[in-house]
């Protein structure tokens, strides 16, 4: 059976050219079978909000994946940028909460300001600003060819979209991997993270 827009019924399997309606409810599950379910606009989603639950918004609004580029730098944003030889960055991006993966191989710190930490800029969406960002962290593989003890961590500041490398074995708070402890032209870093946009 078809429904036309202006009218008429013809057939045995309905089909729809256009459904305008301000609710449309279904007593069973909805199946697409060539296509996809679009939220038509922002700030929208699948809302969740008949499961039982104490958070502030049980509306799941947005899913992204895609690319970003790792670019080492001596500031946060601005400042002087290196290159490498190759690089690769990957994201997911699931309602608030960004997965980022990231590779990058010879690092080249010239041009570069040596006494100041090292960042790496470039990630996908900014931190937010709450009391816990600041101190999110993730996994980080150096290469032999940076100077540091102990172990070495990610870590992400409020209101950023740039990485730094923290070196765990400082006695005196948190101690941040130097420009000058790179070996330009030799230094690789992979690392992977898990942090909150606002």
């Amino acid at each position: 059976m078809t429904i036309k827009q202006h009218g008429g019924i013809f057939g045995r399997n309905p089909s729809f050219n256009t459904l305008d309606a301000t609710t449309v409810t279904a007593f069973g599950d909805i199946t697409s079978s060539n296509g996809n379910i679009v939220i038509g606009s922002n700030g929208h989603g699948i809302d969740f909000s008949a499961t039982s639950g104490t958070g502030t918004s049980e509306l799941f609004d947005d899913y992204e994946e895609g690319t970003w580029t790792p670019v080492p730098a001596d500031a946060a944003s601005g400042g002087s940028t290196g290159t490498t030889a190759a690089n690769v960055g990957l994201y997911t991006k699931i309602g608030n909460t960004v997965y980022v993966q990231f590779g990058m191989q010879n690092i080249n710190t010239s041009g570069l300001t040596t006494d100041v930490n090292f960042w790496i800029q470039g990630l996908p969406f900014q931190a937010g600003n709450t009391a816990l960002t600041s101190h999110a962290t993730g996994a980080c593989i150096p290469s032999g060819n940076i100077t540091y003890t102990g172990e070495i961590i990610l870590g992400i500041t409020d209101n950023k979209s740039a990485i730094r490398l923290i070196n765990t074995a400082s006695d005196s708070g948190l101690n941040y991997i130097q420009v000058s402890e790179l070996t330009s032209g030799a230094s690789d870093i992979w690392g992977s993270l898990v942090y909150r946009t606002a």
